[in-house]
C-alpha cells in the first residue's frame, strides 16, 4: 500500500509539478519534481525511486536477491540546451551512470546525444555476468531536421559478448537514405554464449549481423544475419542464415525490394515428427515488394526433406489492424516421413 500526494499546474506553456507515492511502511518512494518557466526557458527536473529491499521494482523487475533501487534523472539547463544525469543503483552500488543531453541548433534541428556506461551485470542473474562482463557502454547521437530528416550519426553498444556499431539516415519520407550496422555476438574464449532472454535457456557459439545501404553511391542494399551452434530447449541448429539483398528508391515513385534467402544447417526442433518431416537442412527464399500501398509477398519457395512449399500474399494495413490476402502450396514428396508427425504409418 501506499500514500499520494502533489500537485500540477500548467498555464500558457509553463508548469510545474510536485508528485510524490510513498510506501506505508517507510521503505520506497517515487518522487517528481519539475518546473518550466517561459521567461527563462529553463527546465528543472528531478525525477527520483527509492526502495528498500524486496521492493516493488525489484519484484515487478524480477531482480535477483530482491535487492534495495535508487534510480534517478535529474538536469536544470534551458530547454534548448538541456542535459539530465541519469543513475541507477543497486544495493547501494552504482550501476548505470551517464547522461542524456538535448540541444537545438540555429538552423532548428534538434540534437539528442546519450552516453551511458557501467557494470549491470550484478543486476541480472549470475549466469549472465559472460554476456555483459564488468562494463556496458550505449553511444547513441541523433538528429532531427526541421524538413522531418532523422539522422543518427553515432550509434555503439557494447559488452563483455556484444558489440554493436553504425549510423543510420531517414528521409522526410521516412525511407532509409544510410544504413551502416555491423555487429555481433561471441566470448573472447570461443565459448557458448547464455543470452538474456527470456523463456528457456538459449545459447549460441557466436551471431554476426551486417546491414549496409548507402542512397548517395547506389539503390542497391545487401544484409546478412547469422547465427551459429543455437541451442535452447526445442529448437536447435548448428547454423541459421538470413541473406538479403535488394534496392529502395525515394522520390516520386518510391520502392522498396527485398529478395531474402534462409537456410538452416542440421536443424533440431526437438520434435521426431517435425525432424522427420523437415530433415536436418531447410532452405528457402521470399521476394518482396512495396511501391508505396500493400505489402507484396511476391514468391516465397521453402523446401526441406519431406515437403517444398510455394506461395504469395498481400498485407494491407489497415485501423483494424494488418489484413493478408495470399495463397499457400505444400507439396509432399514422401508420406512416409509424415509417419511420426500424423500417429499412424502412412505411405505414398
Amino acid at each position: 500500500r501506499d500514500t499520494r500526494e502533489g500537485a500540477v499546474s500548467l498555464v500558457d506553456g509553463e508548469g510545474d509539478a510536485n508528485l510524490t507515492i510513498e510506501r506505508l511502511d517507510g521503505d520506497g518512494a517515487l518522487t517528481l519534481l519539475a518546473d518550466y518557466a517561459n521567461a527563462d526557458q529553463v527546465l528543472d527536473l528531478d525525477l527520483s525511486l527509492e526502495e528498500a529491499e524486496d521492493g516493488i521494482f525489484a519484484n515487478l523487475a524480477e531482480l535477483p536477491g530482491r535487492p534495495s533501487v535508487a534510480f534517478s534523472v535529474a538536469g536544470n539547463a534551458p530547454i534548448a540546451n538541456f542535459a539530465a544525469d541519469i543513475r541507477l543503483a543497486t544495493d547501494g552500488a552504482e550501476r548505470l551512470a551517464g547522461q542524456v543531453t538535448l540541444s537545438q541548433a540555429d538552423d532548428g534541428a534538434r540534437r539528442v546525444t546519450a552516453r551511458i556506461s557501467g557494470d549491470i551485470a550484478p543486476v541480472f542473474a549470475p549466469e549472465y555476468r559472460p554476456f555483459f562482463g564488468d562494463a556496458i557502454d550505449l553511444n547513441i547521437e541523433a538528429v532531427i531536421a526541421t524538413d522531418g530528416q532523422i539522422l543518427v550519426p553515432r550509434l555503439a553498444l557494447s559488452t563483455e559478448a556484444i558489440s554493436l556499431s553504425g549510423a543510420l539516415e531517414f528521409g522526410a519520407d521516412r525511407l532509409p537514405r544510410l544504413v551502416t550496422l555491423k555487429g555481433e555476438i561471441a566470448s573472447e574464449d570461443g565459448a557458448p554464449v547464455l543470452l538474456p532472454i527470456g523463456g528457456a535457456e538459449t545459447r549460441i557459439s557466436r551471431a554476426d549481423l551486417a546491414l549496409f545501404f548507402d542512397a548517395s553511391q547506389s539503390e542497391d542494399w545487401t544484409g546478412n544475419i547469422r547465427l551459429t551452434d543455437l541451442d535452447r530447449a526445442g529448437l536447435a541448429a548448428e547454423r541459421l542464415a538470413l541473406l538479403g539483398r535488394g534496392r529502395i528508391a525515394s522520390g516520386a515513385a518510391p520502392e522498396v525490394i527485398a529478395t531474402l534467402r534462409f537456410n538452416a544447417r542440421a536443424l533440431d526442433t526437438g520434435s521426431r515428427g517435425l525432424n522427420d518431416a523437415l530433415g536436418p537442412d531447410v532452405n528457402g527464399e521470399a521476394r518482396i515488394t512495396w511501391q508505396g500501398g500493400p505489402v507484396l509477398l511476391e514468391s516465397l519457395q521453402l523446401n526441406a526433406k519431406a515437403l517444398t512449399a510455394s506461395g504469395n500474399a498481400e498485407i494491407a494495413v489497415a485501423e483494424e489492424g494488418p489484413e493478408v490476402l495470399g495463397t499457400l502450396r505444400l507439396d509432399a514428396k514422401r508420406l512416409v516421413d509424415f509417419s511420426t508427425l500424423a500417429g499412424r504409418d502412412l505411405g505414398g
